[in-house]
C-alpha cells in the first residue's frame, strides 16, 4: 500500500482563462482517482469565478464540499496565505500544497507551485510598457515569482518555453 498524500490546494488567484480550466481538469481528475491513488485532498480555495465556472463541470459533490471560496483583492493575497491556510496540517500531517500561481509565501518545502503567468519573465513584453504602474507591477510580480520558485520544492511548468523564460533569472546553483 503506497503512502497517503494529503493534498491542499490554492487556486484562489485564478480567476479567468485557461487557469480556470486547468483547475476543473485537476480537481476531476483527482476524484476519479483519489482513492486509487491514495490521494486525501483535505481543502480547495477558489475564487468565486471559479465556484461559478465549475457549476458547468461534472464534479463530485465530495470534491465541491471541500471549496473554501476566497474573495479578496490580490494584494491581501500573502496575508491570506500567511495567516488563512492551516499551517498546523503542515506540521502534523505531510501535506503537498499545490499553488495554481507563481506566488507562494508559505516557508514550507512540501509546496508545488504551478506558475500561470509568463509576463513578468518576458522581458521583451515588459518592455512595451514603458515607465508606468504596470511595469512596476510586473517587476514586483517578477521579484516575488523568483522569490516563490526558491521556496517550493517542485516547480511544474505548462511548457518547456514558459520553463526557459521563468528560470532565466534564477541561479539554482547558488542554492
Amino acid at each position: 500500500m503506497s503512502k497517503k498524500i494529503n493534498l491542499i490546494i490554492d487556486a484562489s488567484t485564478t480567476r479567468s482563462g485557461g487557469g480556470l480550466h486547468f483547475l476543473g481538469i485537476i480537481l476531476k481528475e483527482i476524484d476519479c482517482i483519489e482513492k486509487k491513488r491514495n490521494i486525501n485532498l483535505l481543502n480547495v480555495y477558489v475564487s468565486r469565478e471559479f465556484f461559478e465556472y465549475s457549476k458547468s463541470l461534472k464534479i463530485s459533490k465530495k470534491i465541491i464540499e471541500k471549496y473554501i471560496i476566497v474573495n479578496f483583492p490580490i494584494i491581501f493575497y500573502p496575508i491570506f496565505q500567511f495567516f488563512f491556510i492551516p499551517k498546523k496540517k503542515f506540521r502534523n500531517i505531510k501535506v503537498v500544497y499545490l499553488v495554481l500561481s507563481s506566488l507562494n509565501f508559505i516557508k514550507n518545502k512540501n509546496v508545488v507551485i504551478m506558475p500561470q503567468n509568463l509576463l513578468p519573465f518576458d522581458f521583451r513584453n515588459i518592455k512595451n510598457y514603458g515607465l508606468s504602474k504596470e511595469l512596476l507591477r510586473l517587476l514586483v510580480l517578477r521579484l516575488l515569482g523568483t522569490i516563490s520558485f526558491l521556496r517550493s520544492r517542485r516547480i511544474i511548468f505548462l511548457s518547456e518555453y514558459q520553463k526557459k523564460k521563468s528560470l532565466k533569472f534564477i541561479n539554482f546553483n547558488s542554492i
